[in-house]
């Protein structure tokens, strides 16, 4: 197949636009059916981990009236006063939307993700397609078809499933094709193509609304302009482009700020110092690299295993592979445009991951490498193109990207089916991450569900081992009360109210297992503290008069059955 690149002129004096036929839009189609060929699987999938909570009792997502409260509260604000480092308005929206024309059916959500990476894959075709045609390093090769491979790897990628097979995974992909959107419009109005650079900042507006990500944007546009338009245009003409995004991210700043109480109030991992915080760049940079090389043998749930000085092994390996990577960048912007570009994708949208402090328990997550991926199997394509032409043998290189499409390909449907449900998803994640607590209490949890208690018990246990947590023993005694063992339940709700005292439940059912075990005047003192703690609190108050008639001898047959 070969695509004519040959210039035509435009009505917008556009002399670089490449000639479209019949296999221009045969690739883009190709490029979509691949997309919803390889997560097809995925719209048998059902809610699951943080799909539940965002999607399925997500009170706004029921009406449209709630969006302007959306618009002015972080992403989990819906369940009450929490405290994150989340403002994405614009996943509520698409949320609210599926939900109207969906309902709660799984299966809708998963279609508009799968939609979405469609459109993100279209527009690194479209993008690669614009850079290769101002710089292509493989002149035997049209650029449509070396773009054509960047997409089509980029839509069957497997490190994408956590981005895409997620419903919760959507800020990903909505950011990522605004982001793209945008640095395609850009390109466009560079090109002179009217209206363009209008629509490059709009897009870039969305972004934001997206994910914070979309921040680094600016940076982008800015490796462009130093590797694309170098001798063009003085630095009037360059404020005059780049003012505009550097308003907006203004605003999303102060509308951030503001609704967040700062720009990241969370702070996580408080066991690092801030020299800890830093070296540990290193480590996390030279994984996502490994996993962007190798994007098999996923999970959703990386443990953090911080090194403590960049003298150690792991410190100075990662800090050698962070600098191979920023000489290789070097070279490449004084030789290939488009390689050096290619090392700007890959890197730039995962500065803000960087930031330890304000990330979660899962500091590494795969589906940050959703936008760096377009940077990586850029320099991928052209690097397999280059060697094979070097070796005069460029239907090799055919060869070797066919195969990798299809190993892709594969591993991305047998990724899908791991997020078929909760049970899946966790299991999968404790098998390959055996030292997280995260992984284990969910996975109890879920067997807790299917009253799989004894199973349940060894998993709570064990996620306790790991890092005891309030939770973790309330929900080890609620396993033993289940099971009638009150006083195994009545030590692990003891440990739950050392840790957070003023928890109402946990005092509840202390005061139900203490009078299972007949210590009547304990099991007042436990309910009148729930009742303290929460005046609501109905089971801690009908337990309590049922108690309280025990103890006067006034209980009478069928009066009054305890509740837990």
């Amino acid at each position: 197949m070969h695509v004519s690149t040959t210039p035509v002129a435009s009505r917008d004096g556009d002399a670089t636009k490449p000639a479209r036929n019949k296999n221009f839009y045969l690739m883009v189609i190709l490029i979509l059916l691949a997309s919803g060929a390889v997560y097809g699987n995925a719209l048998f999938n059902g809610f699951v981990h943080d799909d539940v909570p965002q999607v399925v009792n997500n009170t706004w997502i029921r009406d449209f009236r709630y969006i302007p409260q959306i618009f002015g509260a972080n992403v989990w604000e819906f369940m009450g006063k929490v405290t994150t480092n989340y403002y994405r308005p614009l996943m509520h929206v698409m949320y609210t939307i599926d939900f109207h024309v969906f309902g709660l059916e799984p299966w809708g959500f998963h279609l508009v993700n799968i939609l979405w990476h469609g459109g993100v894959s279209v527009l690194v075709f479209l993008v690669t397609e614009r850079l290769l045609a101002k710089d292509n390093p493989l002149p035997r090769i049209s650029p449509d078809l070396s773009a054509f491979a960047v997409a089509l790897l980029f839509a069957v990628n497997p490190v994408h499933t956590e981005a895409v097979t997620w419903i919760a995974g959507f800020p990903e992909l909505s950011f990522s094709l605004f982001y793209l959107l945008s640095v395609y419009y850009y390109i466009r109005a560079d090109e002179g193509k009217r209206g363009c650079a209008t629509l490059s900042v709009a897009a870039f507006a969305c972004a934001t609304l997206c994910k914070e990500t979309a921040l680094t944007l600016p940076m982008i546009l800015f490796a462009y302009d130093i590797t694309f338009r170098r001798t063009r245009g003085g630095i009037a003409d360059h404020l005059r482009r780049w003012l505009p995004f550097v308003l907006v991210a203004g605003v999303y700043l102060a509308l951030r700020v503001h609704v967040l109480k700062g720009f990241a109030p969370d702070i996580r991992h408080p066991e690092l110092n801030a020299y800890e915080y830093v070296i540990n760049v290193f480590p996390l940079f030279a994984q996502y690299l490994g996993k962007l090389l190798y994007p098999f043998d996923l999970n959703a749930f990386h443990v953090l295993h911080p090194i403590k000085s960049i003298f150690s092994p792991k410190g100075m390996i990662s800090l050698a592979i962070a600098a191979a990577f920023l000489v290789g960048a070097g070279v490449a912007f004084k030789k290939s445009k488009v390689v050096f570009f290619g090392c700007v994708v890959a890197v730039v949208p995962l500065l803000p991951v960087f930031y330890i402090p304000g990330l979660g328990e899962n500091t590494f997550a795969e589906r940050y490498l959703y936008l760096p991926s377009f940077g990586f199997i850029l320099l991928t394509v052209l690097g397999i193109i280059w060697i094979m032409q070097r070796c005069n043998a460029v239907k090799a290189a055919a060869a070797a990207l066919t195969v990798v499409t299809v190993a892709y390909a594969a591993a991305t449907v047998g990724r899908n089916a791991v997020w078929k449900n909760n049970m899946t998803f966790w299991t999968d994640a404790v098998a390959k991450s055996p030292d997280g607590a995260i992984p284990h209490y969910n996975l109890g949890n879920n067997l807790t569900s299917q009253g799989r208690i004894d199973e349940a018990i060894e998993q709570y246990r064990m996620a306790i081992s790991l890092k005891p947590s309030v939770d973790e023993h309330y929900n080890l005694g609620r396993a033993y009360e289940m099971k009638g063992l009150a006083a195994l339940a009545i030590e692990q709700y003891g440990q739950a109210v050392l840790l957070n005292p003023s928890n109402a439940d946990s005092y509840t059912h202390l005061g139900f297992n203490y009078a299972m075990m007949g210590q009547l005047d304990k099991a007042v003192e436990n309910l009148e503290m729930a009742i303290k703690l929460n005046p609501s609190d109905s089971l801690a108050r009908s337990n309590l008069a049922w108690v309280m008639g025990m103890k006067s001898g006034a209980a009478k047959s069928g009066g009054g059955r305890m509740k837990h």
